[in-house]
């Protein structure tokens, strides 16, 4: 009789038997959890975070999203139990909202280093509007982000990609203490972010660019915006210069 059964058992095989069970341990320990720790991890994260009416259970739950005290709308999340095995969190989210739809997955580390890949929004025409209110712009259309994915150490933002569509239609909107109004195609936008520096540009489908947007690291944001963007407007210009001629640049503090 061996009195150690686990002697028995061949090193390779009893290293797979650990890599196995621990992670499904801390899954099953994982699943006993309530929601509102979920809540209080995420609010941990960030302060400005914060989950309201959380329910279900720490690895699948639901709970109303609020950033910065604003509310986003219903955050569902699933934890990825094969992240655990490479010593990180992962936990894919959908939010659900009248107004807009995003989802995706984010991995955070222990040293706190957080990725977000496969990252998909929809922003319909009412949210579009309210974003765009303060600027007396008053859009129509819905705009499609894809495979959006960022990067970020400590609470700030490392890198930073995606793709987005505007459909395009019908605007509104004041200038000059006029009422405006233009028909516009739709637009693409690329949105990249080097050195924690976010910068959107967009253009036309031809590859035309119209206009940019860039966060600097001190939070204020610099728009430039092309003629050719002023033209789709509809705008009049005395003496119009080349389509890719910036004609407007304006710098606001943002963050």
């Amino acid at each position: 009789m061996n009195p150690n059964p686990s002697a028995s058992t061949p090193r390779p095989l009893r290293r797979r038997l650990l890599w196995i069970g621990i992670p499904a341990f801390l899954a099953l320990l994982i699943i006993g959890l309530p929601a509102g720790l979920a809540a209080r991890v995420a609010t941990a994260v960030d302060p400005r975070i914060e989950l309201t009416i959380p329910r279900g259970s720490f690895w699948s739950g639901r709970g109303r999203l609020h950033f910065d005290g604003r509310a986003l709308g219903e955050l569902d999340w699933t934890f990825a139990p094969g992240a655990l095995t490479r010593g990180r969190l992962g936990v894919d989210l959908t939010l659900s909202d009248p107004g807009h739809e995003a989802g995706g997955r984010l991995l955070l580390a222990m040293d706190g280093h957080l990725q977000g890949s496969g990252i998909e929004v929809l922003i319909r025409e009412p949210r579009l509007e309210a974003l765009l209110a303060p600027y007396d712009i008053r859009p129509s259309g819905r705009v499609e982000v894809e495979d959006a994915r960022f990067e970020a150490r400590d609470g700030r933002l490392v890198s930073a990609a995606a793709d987005a569509r505007w459909s395009g239609g019908p605007v509104r909107y004041q200038l000059g203490g006029r009422s405006w109004f233009a028909e516009f195609p739709p637009l693409d936008a690329e949105l990249e972010a080097t050195d924690g520096q976010p910068r959107l540009l967009v253009h036309h489908p031809g590859g035309q660019d119209l206009l940019d947007v860039r966060v600097d690291g001190a939070g204020w944001a610099h728009l430039r915006v092309r003629y050719g963007f002023v033209r789709l407007a509809a705008f009049p210009w005395p003496d119009p210069p080349a389509d890719d001629a910036v004609v407007i640049e304006i710098s606001e503090q943002i963050l």
